[in-house]
C-alpha cells in the first residue's frame, strides 16, 4: 500500500511539474527569441503610430529614428555579449531613450506631441509597477 502511494506520488509530481515549468517560462518571458521581441517592438510602435495620428511623412521619419535606434542598441547589446563593459549600462540606455525621445517630439505636431507625452508618463508608471523590470518581464 505505501509503494502505492508512493508510485502515485511520483508519478502526479512528473506530470504537474512540467505544466509549473512552463507557466513560469511563460510568465517571466524566458526562453522569448529576438524575433519575437521584434515582433511584440513591432505591434507597440504600430500602436502608437495609430494613437498619435500620424501622417504618412511622419511615418517614414518616424521609422527611421526607431531604426536608428534599434541599431545602436543592438550593437550596444552586442559588444557587452563580447565581454564589454556593462557598467553604466542604464545611463547609456537612458540617454539613448531620450535622444530618441526627443527626436521624435521634432517629427510631431502640437497635439500629436501631448499624446506622446501621455505616452511616455504611462510607460514609466507601467514600468514602475512591474518593480523596474524590462520590457519583457525579465528581473
Amino acid at each position: 500500500m505505501k509503494k502505492q502511494i508512493l508510485s502515485l506520488a511520483g508519478l502526479l509530481i512528473l506530470l504537474v511539474l512540467p505544466l509549473t515549468l512552463m507557466a513560469q517560462d511563460r510568465g517571466q518571458g524566458q526562453g522569448r527569441s529576438q524575433g519575437d521581441r521584434a515582433e511584440f517592438a513591432k505591434k507597440q510602435r504600430a500602436e502608437l503610430k495609430k494613437t498619435l495620428g500620424l501622417k504618412k511623412d511622419q511615418v517614414a521619419k518616424f521609422e527611421k529614428i526607431y531604426a536608428d535606434f534599434d541599431k545602436k542598441r543592438n550593437e550596444m547589446f552586442e559588444s557587452m555579449r563580447d565581454g564589454g563593459d556593462r557598467s553604466g549600462m542604464r545611463e547609456k540606455m537612458t540617454k539613448m531613450n531620450t535622444t530618441r525621445d526627443e527626436a521624435l517630439k521634432k517629427v510631431l505636431d502640437k497635439g500629436q506631441a501631448k499624446k506622446f507625452e501621455a505616452h511616455l508618463k504611462k510607460q514609466a508608471k507601467d514600468r514602475e509597477n512591474r518593480g523596474g523590470r524590462g520590457g519583457d518581464g525579465r528581473r
